[in-house]
């Protein structure tokens, strides 16, 4: 729809994460919703998400695209109520989803260059 390929890899082996299975399924939609926009203005548009073991106590998940990317002033504002980057944007969906990870006890890292694109790294704590 947005001529953006997206990309899946996993390093086969299965996660386990203690979360409600609607907010994670919520979190991950609104991050790779804001990818998928991100790229669909420049030709070649790929999203890429990683799921990986972190360690022996967290998982992973990483969110990397080539869109348009964020200035450093963006990045500082990202997750806070009502700033969004995009023009339709409410500025609600990331600040929703930085509360849901913080609530799980979870961590997130961004880094992002104007004109190449930004990754989004997640860091969620396993559970048995």
């Amino acid at each position: 729809m947005n001529n953006v390929a997206i990309e899946l890899h996993n390093e086969g082996q299965q996660l386990y994460i203690s979360a409600n299975p609607n907010e994670i399924k919520q979190l991950l939609i609104n991050f790779i919703k804001n990818a998928i926009e991100a790229c669909s203005c420049i030709s070649k548009g790929k999203v890429i998400i990683r799921m990986a073991p972190e360690s022996r106590i967290s998982a992973k998940i990483t969110i990397h695209d080539n869109g348009v990317g964020m200035s450093n002033e963006q990045l500082e504002r990202l997750g806070t109520i009502y700033f969004s980057t995009k023009s339709k944007g409410t500025g609600v969906g990331l600040t929703l989803s930085y509360q849901l990870i913080r609530s799980m006890n979870g961590a997130i890292h961004v880094r992002s260059t104007l004109g190449k694109g930004t990754e989004f790294v997640i860091s969620l704590p396993l559970t048995n």
